[in-house]
């Protein structure tokens, strides 16, 4: 039997780890012929992974009318009469289209997926989406068939497979000891996100800088690998302007830098779920994973983008939000209660992410025949 020609594709690091570990599982199968192409950043973090990846330049555009687009159109085509591929699987970015969303909208009479890695999220930009969605867990699933009335199949997460190799006690202490930090300082990761209502997104953390600045934690802050010199800059001075000197987390390993965490403070970046899955396979807590939706309007964007007012995470009782500067400092105060309490609910009734990889190609194998 000829395998069947798998595209994978993706443009950003989080969809890349998650293609990534589906592309290690597809050369496993003899039913399966992957084949990568990734714009940057994702084409460097799959080379990393030891992932043969074909590099392509491809625009990001932020609406149909863009010029952009004829040429993101273009190289989407180039690629498909390449391949000719039988079944398609994509990576899933929030900021405008890229690769991913171009070779969906082009591709004619081949089955399309999706792998989300944020619950209830679908780029819609060009219209046409993807056949199915692989999602985290039920939420997900749920949030996507109520809002794009999309086919969604529940896989959990393959990218934190891979965690269960991980000494995260070693890990811990490394980071630690690299900052230069004791065991009872209390050190706050603040991950940043491109997020493009720079205005409301600054004031959030303006909001937490106010806040981080009446305890005696220390931060380190990591900008995105996405983001633009000029927005680290701008938060940099909002944290100055408060006497607040971080610790830079620019070039230090993600995992690394999660592990010596004792809360991890995003708005709603993939950290967050990257540090749960380490809580996960530690015997021990590590941190917290905190939302920040300090403001109105990071609410108001969350909700818009996924039609939800905070990820189901927290509901489900894996991390938290804080919704003003009293519930952060309540947060602060009893961090190490909390780090523990949370870690027994994650260790008791996260979804093991072993199988997701397998559950995925399983799926495209049976809809393929």
């Amino acid at each position: 039997m000829t395998p069947h020609t798998l595209l994978l594709t993706a443009r950003d690091t989080g969809a890349a780890l998650q293609i990534g570990e589906i592309a290690r599982s597809a050369w496993q199968y003899s039913s399966f012929t992957p084949v990568l192409y990734a714009a940057a950043p994702a084409d460097r973090v799959l080379r990393g992974m030891g992932l043969e990846v074909v590099s392509v330049d491809t625009p990001v555009v932020s609406d149909t009318g863009s010029s952009d687009c004829e040429a993101l159109f273009r190289t989407a085509d180039e690629v498909l009469d390449m391949v000719k591929p039988d079944a398609i699987l994509t990576g899933l970015s929030g900021h405008g289209a890229g690769i991913d969303e171009a070779i969906i909208a082009r591709a004619t009479g081949i089955p399309c997926y999706t792998f989300q890695d944020y619950w209830g999220d679908v780029n819609h930009l060009f219209d046409k989406i993807a056949d199915c969605y692989f999602t985290l867990d039920e939420s997900a699933t749920r949030l996507t068939r109520e809002r794009f009335h999309a086919d969604a199949c529940i896989t959990g997460s393959p990218k934190h497979a891979s965690y269960a190799r991980l000494d995260t006690g070693i890990l811990h202490k490394g980071m630690r000891d690299q900052l230069g930090v004791h065991d009872d300082d209390l050190v706050i990761g603040l991950f940043g996100q491109p997020i493009k209502q720079e205005t409301d997104y600054l004031d959030n953390i303006e909001c937490f800088a106010a806040t981080f600045s009446q305890t005696a934690a220390k931060l380190i802050y990591r900008p995105h690998p996405d983001g633009s010199p000029e927005m680290t800059t701008k938060i940099l001075k909002i944290l100055d302007n408060r006497n607040i000197a971080p610790l830079n987390g620019a070039h230090t390993d993600l995992i690394e830098m999660l592990c010596g965490c004792d809360l991890v403070c995003s708005v709603f970046s993939s950290c967050n779920l990257d540090n749960i899955y380490l809580n996960y396979y530690s015997p021990a807590p590590l941190g917290l994973s905190v939302y920040l939706f300090l403001n109105d309007r990071m609410k108001d964007i969350h909700r818009t983008q996924t039609g939800q007012d905070h990820p189901p995470i927290v509901d489900e009782g894996f991390a938290v939000k804080c919704s003003d500067k009293g519930e952060l400092l309540k947060i602060l105060a009893g961090h190490k209660e909390l780090r523990a309490q949370y870690w027994h609910r994650i260790r008791q009734a996260l979804p093991d992410p072993e199988q997701a990889a397998r559950k995925v190609l399983a799926k495209i194998l049976q809809d393929l025949g």
